[in-house]
């Protein structure tokens, strides 16, 4: 089958995507896929070996030919020239509500090359992850006459927002992903309690769990590795949290937490995203410049190989979201798989599998003298998780998932020949 994944995003940022994309290749599925161009670097296709790649270019100013008479002019150059224009001959009013519009304007452009671009794919079965394509997946479906998937890699209505929805904006949303997953060959998430939740939507539809599971073990040469770029010796100890740096995830607490901590304990960041700058201020306001650090993006095909530096991995969440209520988030099966013990916010899910494997300790809220208490007691109890950690190992694999994902597909060739 020709597949073509949709995304809103890189096609290389994305870990899950990645696997899937690679499962689907090697068992011999011909891949593509289809994301955003988010750098002025990026190729418009890239070969990835077991798939393709093709970013869609958003810019309108490129798109309506705006863009010539600031080519060559450095970026902030380019933006100052862009403000000055607008704020000289625009109205405050004016200016407000084409920023506005600005954004409408890119989604409807991505909505349309999207589906125009995904048509031209050909594709058999449009695999749609998270909720931002599913339009255009299902159009292109439509038009094709192709299987959809929908890969749902979280609650995306119920996710964590900056910005809550509105009623309205919610209830429309909702409609439209419950018209779209009633017409899915298939429904893809990553736990069987999200899982559960789409079969309610549609009890007759075909629903499986494929979870984030890692395919990498990292080499053990490469435990000072994260030690060495930050130049730490033996005997700090590293508290680890990697992934998006965004709202309820409780980072300032976690960064107030350092002070609590012995002063050999040392907490870094390895990631990026939009609280990095105000997170870096507050480390500076406490002064704790010397015991936070930030190392910023890794590459995927090289994360691990600082993950297993760290001595624990931690992620702490506002659980009042009902996404978070039903978490399992790469960081978990990261840190597992680099032998990490790890400390978590307690919801339904991690409840069940802490359960079951003693691989770190979960808490409630996320004040910082306890934050930094439980982090201490498991860094200085780390061989109570030797046991439990290459048990979990065993079982959170990402060949079973891949298999799973594997057989979907062939069934749905299969029945896409009988019906011929």
């Amino acid at each position: 089958m020709k597949v073509c994944m949709l995304i809103k995003n890189s096609i290389t940022h994305d870990a899950r995507v990645l696997r899937s994309a690679r499962a689907l290749g090697e068992a011999g599925h011909e891949v593509v896929i289809l994301g955003v161009r988010q750098n002025r670097s990026d190729a418009e296709t890239e070969d990835l070996g077991f798939a393709r790649g093709v970013r869609l270019d958003l810019s309108l100013r490129r798109a309506l030919g705006l863009s010539s008479w600031q080519e060559g002019k450095p970026r902030l150059q380019r933006k100052t020239a862009s403000a000055k224009l607008e704020k000289s001959t625009l109205p405050v009013r004016v200016r407000r509500q084409l920023r506005i519009d600005k954004g409408l304007l890119t989604d409807i452009w991505y909505l349309i090359k999207g589906i125009v671009t995904s048509v031209r794919l050909q594709a058999d079965a449009y695999h749609v992850h998270d909720f931002r394509p599913i339009f255009i997946g299902l159009v292109a479906a439509k038009l094709r006459r192709a299987k959809l998937i929908y890969d749902a890699h979280e609650l995306h209505l119920e996710r964590n927002r900056s910005t809550p929805l509105s009623t309205w904006q919610k209830a429309f949303l909702k409609a439209l992903e419950s018209f779209a997953v009633k017409r899915c060959a298939a429904v893809v998430t990553v736990n069987d309690y999200i899982a559960d939740y789409y079969r309610k939507i549609s009890p007759r539809g075909r629903v499986i769990t494929v979870m984030n599971c890692v395919d990498y073990r990292p080499a053990p040469g490469n435990k000072g590795r994260l030690r060495k770029r930050l130049g730490l010796d033996s005997r700090a100890r590293i508290v680890l949290y990697q992934g998006y740096m965004t709202v309820n995830r409780f980072l300032h607490e976690l960064v107030e937490s350092v002070e609590f901590m012995p002063k050999h304990y040392v907490l870094v960041f390895m990631g990026d995203g939009p609280l990095e700058a105000g997170l870096r201020e507050h480390v500076r306001y406490l002064g704790l410049a010397g015991r936070v650090h930030f190392l910023g993006f890794v590459p995927h095909r090289e994360l691990l190989n600082y993950t297993v530096g760290a001595d624990v991995g931690t992620c702490v969440f506002d659980v009042r979201f009902p996404s978070y209520q039903y978490a399992l988030g790469n960081k978990f099966f990261e840190y597992l798989h680099a032998g990490l013990p790890m400390l978590f916010t307690r919801n339904r899910v991690y409840d069940e599998i802490f359960s079951r494997y003693r691989i770190g300790e979960l808490m409630d809220g996320a004040r910082p003298r306890e934050i930094a208490k439980r982090l201490k007691t498991i860094v200085e109890n780390k061989h109570d998780y030797d046991e439990g950690i290459p048990r979990a190992q065993l079982e959170f694999r990402w060949e079973p998932q891949a298999r799973r994902l594997v057989d979907l597909y062939a069934s749905l060739e299969a029945n896409a020949k009988r019906n011929v």
